[in-house]
């Protein structure tokens, strides 16, 4: 049994969480459901009330024993109203998931039912807002966090973190690069500084876009495998 890691944050470590609108539309089956018994239960009453009723006084006296000359029909009906309501519980069940959006000074984690993204600011290209939504694009990548009653205060809180400067820590390292193999560099260890070196050697000519494209691509997919997995 494998197990599962649960991704855990100290209040201290948390800059804004964002705060989703609740997702009602299943229970507009329930509504239906009960419009369409409202509606026929109104038309039995006109009648009853009216001059083409079903059957003299005497014999119906009050409406809830008039409703027994349409038994099938109410029968049917109340079968209907039941299987809305039953699709109203499996949908609120399948696909309204409990969310959550916690933005912390390194990182975006988002979980949505049991999937946690751990996106790691270092790696966020650019931040953007939709309605009621925050979207944040990641190399190769774009992800949306829709239905935020907060969406200002997230986006504020992001541009703020990404427009603080970064430290980069270089080490000396040995690369596999073709162009430049059995040779020593000092190649920055955070992902963007990577990306960077990459973009250098590329603009100099020492590597071609498709291996620029196929390095870079390793780099994200190494250094943060959870964000690529489907």
């Amino acid at each position: 049994m494998k197990n599962k890691k649960k991704v855990k944050l100290a209040a201290t470590d948390t800059v804004v969480a964002g705060v989703f609108k609740k997702r009602s539309w299943p229970w507009l089956f329930v509504i239906a459901g009960a419009i369409l018994a409202a509606c026929y239960y109104i038309i039995f009453l006109v009648e009853f009330l009216g001059p083409n009723k079903k059957c003299p006084e005497t014999c119906c006296d009050n409406f809830y024993n008039y409703t027994f000359h349409y038994g099938n029909f109410i029968n049917t009906l109340w079968i209907i109203v039941g299987v809305l309501v039953l699709i109203a519980i499996l949908c609120a069940l399948i696909f309204i998931r409990k969310r959550s959006l916690v933005v912390t000074d390194a990182h975006i984690i988002y979980t949505n039912g049991r999937k946690t993204r751990k996106i790691p600011l270092s790696t966020v290209e650019s931040i953007d807002t939709g309605i009621s939504s925050v979207i944040v694009r990641v190399p190769f990548k774009k992800f949306k966090f829709a239905k935020l009653k907060n969406k200002k205060e997230v986006y504020d809180a992001l541009l703020n973190l990404l427009q603080t400067p970064a430290t980069v820590v270089t080490e000396t390292v040995k690369t596999s690069i073709p162009a430049i193999a059995a040779t020593t560099v000092s190649l920055p260890t955070t992902t963007e500084g990577k990306i960077r070196y990459f973009q250098t050697l590329l603009a100099t000519g020492v590597i071609t876009p498709e291996q620029f494209k196929k390095y870079t691509n390793t780099v994200f997919t190494t250094d943060f495998p959870s964000l690529y997995t489907k």
